[in-house]
């Protein structure tokens, strides 16, 4: 499972270019689950890119200072396995909350999901929320990290949403 969220600064709908401030990438490889004990947290590694030094707090670790066009081959490794080894690809489960606008950024970036061949599934905790609580429920991240039961808190850090999002999943 790999959770990735974005947070931007401009968006230029004429040519679909997207400045990025954030990039959070978190991920829980299911091949630790059975070596752990405890919480999720100890099996799920996250990861703080950004491109601006003005961005809320990350509670996971220290966040890397990065190029937008370093964040876009950081992208490309983690969604476009084959290296060309005769071993078949793991199997990846994007998730993300309102992974509709990642998508979109993605897109926006060059990278199209599609010819992304160890993908195999995206979740998204905004749909995942109406399915559990209800059409009514108010369903952002924050809502839904409560809801759930995760002490959360430092929205809108890429990093933060990435790991809230996937621990809600």
């Amino acid at each position: 499972f790999i959770a990735i969220d974005f947070e931007y600064s401009h968006h230029s709908p004429k040519t679909g270019r997207i400045r990025l401030r954030e990039v959070g990438i978190s991920m829980l490889d299911t091949r630790g689950l059975c070596h752990q004990s405890g919480s999720l947290k100890d099996v799920i590694s996250t990861q703080h890119y950004r491109t601006v030094a003005d961005t809320k707090k990350f509670l996971f670790g220290k966040s890397v200072d990065i190029s937008q066009d370093d964040l876009v081959l950081i992208l490309k490794r983690l969604l476009y396995l084959d290296d060309g080894s005769p071993k078949p690809n793991r199997d990846l489960i994007l998730v993300g909350h309102g992974f509709g606008f990642e998508i979109k950024v993605l897109r926006g970036l060059g990278l199209d999901l599609n010819l992304a061949s160890s993908v195999v599934e995206i979740f998204d905790t905004e749909f995942l929320g109406y399915e559990v609580f209800g059409k009514n429920f108010n369903s952002s991240l924050s809502k839904v990290v409560e809801a759930t039961g995760i002490s959360g808190g430092f929205f809108h850090n890429a990093g933060n949403d990435a790991n809230f999002s996937l621990r809600a999943m």
